[in-house]
């Protein structure tokens, strides 16, 4: 992922710059003024200062002793989003080191912390590319305390820092105050991030869902997933503290998943003692904690070894971080976000997953075969948004879907709006290479919201899919990033063609005059043998392939396929094959009556020993079923 500089800054020369002319960088673009806190151009609530950090400690530094969930804590401004992202982030260092690149090399001199040239960068991954945002640092504080993000010790400011390069990246400070804790995630790692309803989940009281899930979490964790959590507030319910003790409309990082056993310190008593899942949460505010069970001065944490409780960690400080029960945070919470980074090592012990990445356009055009902004599938012009297809290698193949769009330009005048957007799948013919007009099978869609990003995790079988990114509205313009993971490499393309194209050639060899789908639904009396076989589907100089099935006395394949036909009196031949140790054996062949024009027809065929006219009559009584559409208007299918 090629790196971008943000409003062309390139922070090496600029650097340089400071060095060689001794002076401190102030950064024109993101100036100490109102401009840089608010929205619109009032004044803010209390007088701000902008200092640089040894103007408030004589020693300042970006980090003390590592960077840790615990040095985070919000300030005046209501993005606990944002501060519990960072506190997901403090888990990894992995993942923070990419963040805070060369963080030694931008640290302060301990002995004459002004001689640093007051330049420090920071990377993000926004739609699709990396990007390396340049601040000075000075930063806003009252009464000589920061105002906004600060860190537990007062001489560490890589907090404070970090927001001022994402407030900057987001227009001002005050963009900051209200967010998704998803989109921070995805911004820190370049990973998809998953939205889990568990509200709507039933998790609390289904004791096998409830064990599915914390296993799905733990393995996230264990694989650098990043995990946050909140409670969806109702309409003036924001910021309400619950009786609990947790905060409604508030987000909370999830710093640990682990079982602990009940029972004495010997290892037979830990064995034998009763299994808790927990997770650890922690609260961006550095105070107010749940007060249940497994809280810090919850009776439960009696009942777990001293070895136990070392193991984990566990302080009883009201520092804003606590352990609940899966059960009760399944109870008391609605959502959780899940971030994961999948796996693209070449070789690796780990599920590896191949990313596809495309990006796309959603343009309004008067004219119905160029308008690419169709809205939902609730409009007719469903099908006039962008297509693109991919391919499923294997049945049964996990896949992970993430549309995202681009971030409208910061406005002074009002607070970046988000389209409704998502998507929907179709199966399509195996061999399809143009635009759906009509006539395919919708597998899923994903839930439509006005977020910047949609995600979902869908199991397919083998075949040819379709996915049509949308806006829920038609006539929308906005530009869009559509990755897919897959075990396999998806083959991700664009559909952009409506019809096979007019060239010289057709003078001499012909244009399709005729399109056919055929979708082969199943074989009939083949046997119950369990062997494999497939079928081949040709059609004027075209073969299709299948993928293998099992071969049983009803044989099913769901097997489809599209012709554009320059004669439509030719017939379509349907061959069927056993496979074989050395060579694969025919089982028959069944002919589609052709020049059927404008009908959608279902056919029980009779399958023939090649050579055998009909009306000859066949020792065994075999059969395929087929679906038929055709029309003359190449664009109609």
């Amino acid at each position: 992922m090629r790196l971008w500089e943000f409003r062309g800054q390139s922070y090496a020369r600029i650097r340089e710059e400071c060095e060689s002319t001794g002076q401190t960088f102030q950064d024109p673009s993101f100036p100490p003024e109102n401009e840089s806190l608010v929205v619109s151009k009032g004044s803010t609530e209390q007088p701000v200062q902008w200092k640089r950090p040894w103007e408030l400690c004589e020693t300042p530094r970006l980090v003390v002793d590592g960077i840790s969930a615990q040095d985070l804590h919000q300030g005046a401004l209501g993005n606990c989003w944002f501060v519990a992202a960072c506190s997901c982030l403090a888990t990894q260092e992995s993942i923070w080191r990419k963040v805070i690149p060369d963080m030694e090399e931008q640290e302060w001199d301990r002995v004459s912390p002004r001689s640093h040239p007051g330049i420090f960068r920071f990377v993000f991954c926004r739609f699709g590319r990396r990007v390396e945002v340049v601040v000075d640092d000075r930063l806003p504080t009252t009464q000589g305390k920061l105002l906004y993000c600060h860190s537990s010790d007062a001489n560490e400011f890589w907090s404070a820092l970090l927001e001022k390069a994402y407030a900057k990246l987001n227009g001002c400070y005050e963009a900051l105050d209200g967010g998704s804790v998803a989109e921070a995630l995805v911004d820190f790692t370049a990973g998809v991030s998953e939205r889990i309803r568990l509200a709507r989940g039933d998790y609390a009281t289904d004791v096998a869902r409830r064990y599915r899930l914390y296993s799905e979490l733990q393995k996230a964790h264990k694989h650098g997933a990043l995990l946050a959590c909140y409670i969806e507030p109702a309409l003036g319910e924001i910021g309400t503290q619950m009786p609990c003790g947790l905060v409604k409309g508030h987000a909370y990082a999830i710093t640990a998943v682990r079982a602990a056993r009940t029972g004495a310190s010997t290892a037979l008593a830990c064995t034998a003692g009763e299994k808790i899942l927990l997770l650890q949460l922690r609260n961006p505010w550095g105070r107010r904690e749940w007060v249940g069970a497994w809280g810090d001065q919850s009776p439960e944490w009696k009942g777990l070894s001293h070895a136990e409780k070392e193991c984990m960690k566990v302080t009883v400080n009201n520092d804003g971080e606590f352990w609940m029960s899966m059960e009760d945070w399944c109870r008391e919470f609605t959502d959780a976000i899940v971030c994961r980074m999948p796996h693209k090592a070449w070789f690796s012990l780990r599920k590896n997953w191949q990313e596809a990445t495309i990006f796309g356009e959603w343009s309004p055009h008067p004219e119905v075969l160029k308008n690419r902004a169709g809205g939902c599938g609730n409009h007719p012009s469903h099908l006039q948004n962008p297509q693109y297809a991919f391919e499923v290698s294997g049945g049964g193949t996990e896949f992970m879907f993430y549309l995202e769009q681009e971030e409208r330009a910061f406005s002074r005048s009002s607070r970046t709006q988000k389209l409704t957007i998502g998507f929907e799948i179709f199966k399509v013919e195996l061999n399809r290479r143009f635009r759906i007009h009509g006539h395919a099978s919708s597998i899923c869609r994903s839930e439509f919201i006005n977020s910047r990003a949609v995600f979902r995790r869908q199991t397919l079988s083998h075949g040819r899919y379709v996915l049509v990114p949308c806006t829920f509205e038609p006539g929308q313009a906005e530009r869009f990033l559509l990755r897919i993971f897959s075990e396999y490499n998806s083959r991700l393309q664009e559909l952009a063609n409506d019809s096979p194209k007019r060239t010289c050639w057709n003078l001499m060899l012909g244009y399709p005059v005729q399109v056919t789908s055929l979708t082969l639904q199943k074989a009939s009396g083949l046997g119950s043998s369990g062997n494999k076989v497939y079928a081949v589907i040709c059609c004027e100089g075209q073969k299709v392939r299948t993928a293998d099935v099992d071969m049983q006395l009803e044989t099913v394949f769901d097997a489809g396929v599209i012709f554009y036909q320059k004669h439509p009196e030719r017939r379509v031949t349907i061959q069927l094959w056993l496979h074989g140790v050395l060579s694969d054996t025919l089982l028959g062949e069944a002919e589609v009556p052709g020049d059927q024009t404008d009908s959608d027809r279902t056919l029980e065929l009779p399958l023939r020993h090649r050579g055998k006219q009909a009306g000859e009559e066949e020792s065994v009584t075999r059969s395929v079923t087929v679906e038929t559409v055709t029309n003359n208007d190449l664009k109609a299918l």
